[in-house]
C-alpha cells in the first residue's frame, strides 16, 4: 500500500498523473475563489488575456517600450496570485507572502513585478473579448505602467466576480 501512494506521489511530481491540488510546477491550486476564472457569460477570459497582452504589446510598441511573450509559467504565477487577491479581498483570504511568490517565478524570472488592477470602469458588459482586452490594456497603459526595457515575458490573469474584472500579471526580464 505504502509503495502505491508513493508511486501516485511520484508520478504526480513529474508530471504524468494529474492529482487536483497538485501542479507539477509546484504552484498550489487556490480553493472558494469568488466569482468565474475562465468566462464573463459567453466571454471567454483566455480571449481576452489574449487580446490584452496584444493591445499592451501595441500600447508599449507606440511607446518604445519592449515586446512581451506569454509565459505558461508566469501565466500560472499571475493566477495564483490573483486568485489569491481575489479571496483576500472578498472572501477573508490573505496573499500570498513574498518570497513564496519569488520562489514560484524561480530562475524564469529575474525581476518579477507584479501589478494587480481593478475598475469599475472595466465592468462585464455586452463587449466581445477583443474590446474587453483592449480597455484594459489601454487602462493600464494610462495608469503609467512602463516595464523596463529588459523586460520580455509576462504572465496574465484576469478573473471576474459579480461583472468585474480582476487583473494579476508578472512582468519578467528573463
Amino acid at each position: 500500500m505504502t509503495l502505491a501512494v508513493a508511486s501516485v506521489v511520484v508520478l504526480g511530481f513529474v508530471g504524468v498523473l494529474d492529482i487536483p491540488g497538485f501542479d507539477q510546477g509546484g504552484i498550489p491550486d487556490v480553493d472558494g475563489v469568488p466569482g468565474n476564472a475562465t468566462s464573463a457569460g459567453t466571454v471567454s477570459l483566455a480571449d481576452v488575456e489574449s487580446a490584452y497582452v496584444a493591445t499592451l504589446n501595441d500600447e508599449l510598441d507606440a511607446a518604445g517600450g519592449p515586446q512581451l511573450d506569454r509565459s505558461d509559467h508566469l501565466d500560472k504565477v499571475a493566477t495564483f496570485y490573483n486568485q489569491r487577491l481575489v479571496k483576500t479581498l472578498l472572501a477573508n483570504g490573505s496573499l500570498p507572502a513574498d518570497q513564496q511568490v519569488s520562489e514560484f517565478l524561480g530562475e524564469e524570472c529575474q525581476r518579477g513585478t507584479p501589478i494587480t488592477f481593478s475598475d469599475e470602469q472595466l465592468s462585464i458588459d455586452d463587449g466581445t473579448a477583443q474590446e474587453l482586452g483592449e480597455r484594459l490594456a489601454t487602462a493600464v497603459a494610462e495608469r503609467g505602467f512602463e516595464p523596463t526595457q529588459s523586460a520580455n515575458a509576462v504572465g496574465v490573469d484576469i478573473h471576474t466576480v459579480d461583472g468585474r474584472l480582476y487583473l494579476g500579471q508578472f512582468v519578467c526580464a528573463a
